[in-house]
């Protein structure tokens, strides 16, 4: 997920939190290298499986606001749902809060009844697009592979589902 100024850096893992620097660009190839490893966020306790990716980071201050999706498996199958963290706008771009707890997204009941383009996933809500305006976070992401869908959260309640990860 590219962000930054002229897109220089990438996220290039949620958890551990892994930042590329563009290094070098050629006529087939564009390179990155890594700038910064974090440790991996303390999610077993709060009961959030593994973090994975989803939208490209939205600067808002001194930080970026990254919203990334878990995935957990269930005894109907894996799924995916909506977190959010920041870390700070400069480098090395340390998080600075962490998932405190999944972001419930609204999901449709009007989905079309498809084959599953997957057999192991049991539920899906991932996202893929967040932009902070008014106060309120405008949230784009897919349902079961079969849909598209946009949400529109308080800041407030973005900011409830997060915790500090510095003490």
């Amino acid at each position: 997920m590219l962000f930054g100024e002229r897109l220089g850096y990438a996220v290039y893992s949620t958890s551990p939190h892994c930042i590329l620097q563009l290094d070098e660009e050629d006529d087939a190839f564009i390179h990155f290298r890594e700038v910064d490893r974090s440790p991996p966020f303390e999610l077993n306790r709060l009961g959030i499986a593994a973090l994975r990716g989803g939208a490209p980071p939205f600067r808002w201050g001194e930080n970026y606001f990254s919203f990334c999706h878990s995935v957990a498996p269930t005894s109907s199958g894996t799924k995916y749902e909506t977190c959010a963290y920041t870390f700070s706008a400069r480098p090395p771009f340390k998080p600075q809060l962490g998932p405190r707890k999944t972001i419930q997204l609204p999901r449709t009941v009007a989905a079309p009844k498809l084959p599953k383009l997957n057999p192991a996933i049991h539920e899906v809500t991932y996202i893929c697009g967040a932009v902070l305006f008014r106060d309120q976070w405008h949230l784009s992401y897919g349902i079961d592979d079969q849909l598209c869908a946009l949400a529109i959260i308080p800041s407030s309640n973005i900011a409830g589902s997060m915790a500090s990860l510095t003490g």
